[in-house]
């Protein structure tokens, strides 16, 4: 991990002095560290430095442009929310000089949120429904805030088809000479590709509205009171941007409501837990139900699978290319991943009507 240096830690100016920097090793994409920082009178401070992935995030103005605006706004609304620490120089991150990419890369530092935790996995059906709520609040508290003033991070980071693409890109060009060896598992995302049209169908009709999302709203994005437990605030938002709902409660029910881990090698265990989804259905939907539209509320029990995936067809298509984008434990781990998302899509599709009664009742 490359560490924040003492020039890019005084470009903040923070207070105190520096007595302890570790790295926190959660994520797939930034590299974090948290500093603890004593002043005269003893009292200490914590921060969180992230050194933002310049190859994924392209253009971190926009990042943190939609970082302030998007906490400014909740802020305003009465939400505790992140606290971007700026620069001596009044801007919000740093380049870090030594970093040796083609990509630029940048240092941001926010307060650390103290005397809170967050959860890998939903112990209980009360953990899922409250972050569930949680993220529901957050969306329907940004649903006043004008989708055109929020910038794309990522650009199609939502666009299913377009990842079907980069698949066929990567089989085609197969840079790592491994395309051969997962035959079943291209023939599985392809038999989809008609689940995912009709989708994008319904998208395109305008029949799904364009929405600011967090488009990444995992379980641990969430932080709760250490003692309470109760939530504090929603973190990790480097890919909030202008998309579909469907994307949000998609995501959230298939990361809260499936109790393993994203990269699970006995797919017996790869299974949609129905009452979590109920939970998660039941949160999410007490917060922003009422602004959902006919067609959303009909897709909602279908969006997980196509969150699955979708995720899964990014994790092949990584494995294929040589694991070039996620950060990777062993040679063969995007692979694994990829076939946890697929068995979890397959196991999902297989009881969408079970889910269907339960979203209306929710």
């Amino acid at each position: 991990m490359t560490q924040p240096s003492a020039a890019v830690l005084a470009n903040f100016g923070l207070a105190g002095t520096l007595i302890s920097l570790q790295p926190l090793k959660r994520g797939h994409i930034n590299e974090t560290y948290i500093s603890s920082w004593t002043s005269s009178s003893g009292k200490t401070r914590r921060y969180v430095h992230q050194l933002i992935n310049g190859a994924v995030f392209k253009d971190i103005s926009v990042v943190m442009g939609n970082i302030e605006k998007i906490t400014t706004h909740l802020k305003a609304a009465g939400e505790r929310t992140l606290t971007v620490i700026p620069t001596v120089d009044g801007v919000t991150s740093v380049v870090e000089a030594s970093v040796e990419s083609n990509d630029v890369s940048a240092w941001r530092t926010y307060e650390f949120v103290e005397d809170t935790i967050a959860l890998d996995v939903a112990r209980t059906v009360q953990d899922a429904e409250k972050v569930a709520a949680a993220f529901g609040r957050f969306d329907r508290l940004l649903s006043t805030l004008d989708p055109a003033s929020i910038g794309t991070p990522i650009p199609r980071f939502q666009d299913t088809l377009w990842r079907f693409d980069q698949l066929g890109e990567a089989i085609a060009n197969d840079p790592a000479h491994r395309a051969s060896s997962v035959t079943d598992e291209i023939s599985f995302a392809r038999s989809n590709f008609g689940f995912v049209q009709d989708v994008v169908a319904a998208q395109s009709a305008g029949d799904v509205k364009f929405r600011i999302t967090h488009a990444d709203p995992k379980i641990n994005n969430c932080l709760l009171d250490q003692k309470t437990e109760e939530v504090v605030c929603i973190v990790d938002l480097d890919t909030c941007m202008p998309g579909s709902i469907l994307w949000d409660f998609g995501d959230l029910a298939r990361n809260t409501a499936v109790l393993c881990p994203e990269d699970e090698p006995n797919l017996s265990k790869v299974v949609l837990d129905e009452k979590m989804y109920a939970a998660v259905s039941r949160g999410f939907l007490s917060e922003f139900g009422p602004l959902l539209t006919e067609a959303e509320r009909a897709l909602l029990p279908a969006s997980p699978a196509l969150l699955a995936l979708t995720l899964g067809i990014r994790f092949l298509t990584d494995y294929v290319n040589g694991d070039t984008y996620f950060k990777v434990s062993h040679r063969d781990h995007n692979l694994q991943r990829a076939r946890t998302q697929f068995q979890l899509a397959r196991s999902i599709l297989s009881v969408r009507g079970e889910l269907q009664k339960i979203t209306q009742n929710a």
